[in-house]
C-alpha cells in the first residue's frame, strides 16, 4: 500500500517503526463482571428501549462495551450513550467506531460521551477523526463538562 505521496515520516515508510498491540480491558473476575452486568441500569441499557443510555461510573470494560453494542446496535430509540468514567481502552474504542461506522447501527444516535476512560491518543484519533468521516453529525464528547473543573478549583459558584 505504499505510495510516494505518503509523508516520509509515516509509520509505513519509516524503517524500525514499531507498532504495538492496542490496550484492552477485561474483568478480573466473574464477580467484577456481575457488578457491572447484574444491575437494573445495565438491564435498561441493553434493552435498546432507553433514549439515553447512562453507564458512567459503572466500572465498564471493553468486553462490556462489546456486549452493550451487540444489544443496542439495531435500536432506533437510542439518542445518547454515556460511557464516561470507566475503563474503556483502545480496543473498546475500535469496537465502538466499527459499529458506529455502519450507518444502520443506532441510526438516531446524536451524542456519545466517553471522557475519563483509559484510551490513548490512538483511541482519541479513532473516535475523533475516523468516526467523524462516517458520522459527521455525531457529537463525541471527550472532555468533562466545564462545571466539573469549576468544582475542582473551588469556584463552583453558589
Amino acid at each position: 500500500w505504499y505510495t510516494p505521496d505518503w509523508p516520509k515520516t509515516c509509520q509505513y515508510n519509516t524503517p524500525g517503526c514499531t507498532l504495538y498491540e492496542m490496550g484492552s480491558s477485561g474483568h478480573s473476575s466473574e464477580m467484577h463482571k456481575e457488578m457491572v452486568r447484574k444491575t437494573e441500569r445495565w438491564a435498561k441499557a441493553i434493552s435498546g428501549t432507553e433514549r439515553d443510555i447512562r453507564l458512567s461510573f459503572t466500572s465498564m470494560v471493553d468486553e462490556d462495551l462489546d456486549v452493550l453494542l451487540e444489544h443496542v446496535r439495531d435500536s432506533d430509540v437510542v439518542r445518547e450513550i454515556d460511557i464516561s468514567h470507566n475503563d474503556i481502552q483502545d480496543i473498546g474504542v475500535q469496537k465502538l467506531v466499527t459499529v458506529l461506522a455502519d450507518a444502520k447501527a443506532l441510526p438516531n444516535l446524536e451524542t456519545v460521551r466517553c471522557y475519563k476512560n483509559c484510551f490513548t491518543s490512538l483511541g482519541e484519533t479513532m473516535i475523533t477523526q475516523g468516526l467523524a468521516v462516517f458520522r459527521p453529525k455525531l457529537k463525541v464528547v471527550l472532555q468533562p463538562p466545564l462545571y466539573t473543573f469549576q468544582q475542582q478549583n473551588g469556584s463552583g459558584g453558589s
